[in-house]
């Protein structure tokens, strides 16, 4: 399986300064436990890192608080809230997410420069 970032996101998660992320999805597509392949293209082979998967939740959007906006990458709430219009076209504090708290494994040594963010 797979956990799938913008390259922005590539660095933050390196460095260990991103180590969660919400996700629009219906039902949860990763488990607690479970090691996923980071990457920036679904169907690439390339992936830069291994993460574990240390915490998943559903929360609303609007929940989010100060430590967990840190965690996604280092923003404060209006930077994520920003970020986050950009990505998905819009902010609804009401809509449901899933937050999936993780820890990197490794940090993959075989893939092209390009897909690691640089």
């Amino acid at each position: 399986m797979v956990l799938l970032f913008k390259p922005e996101h590539v660095q933050p998660i390196l460095s260990g300064l991103k180590t969660q992320t919400r996700m629009v999805w219906k039902k949860p597509r990763v488990k607690v436990g479970g090691i996923y392949k980071a990457k920036t293209k679904l169907f690439s082979k390339d992936y830069f890192a291994l993460l574990r998967v240390t915490r998943l939740r559903k929360e609303r959007l609007g929940d989010i608080s100060p430590e967990d906006a840190q965690a996604e990458g280092g923003y404060s709430i209006e930077q994520f809230k920003r970020i986050w219009k950009e990505i998905n076209g819009s902010w609804d504090p009401e809509q449901e997410v899933w937050v999936v708290e993780f820890e990197m494994l490794d940090q993959a040594r075989c893939n092209k420069a390009g897909d690691r963010g640089k």
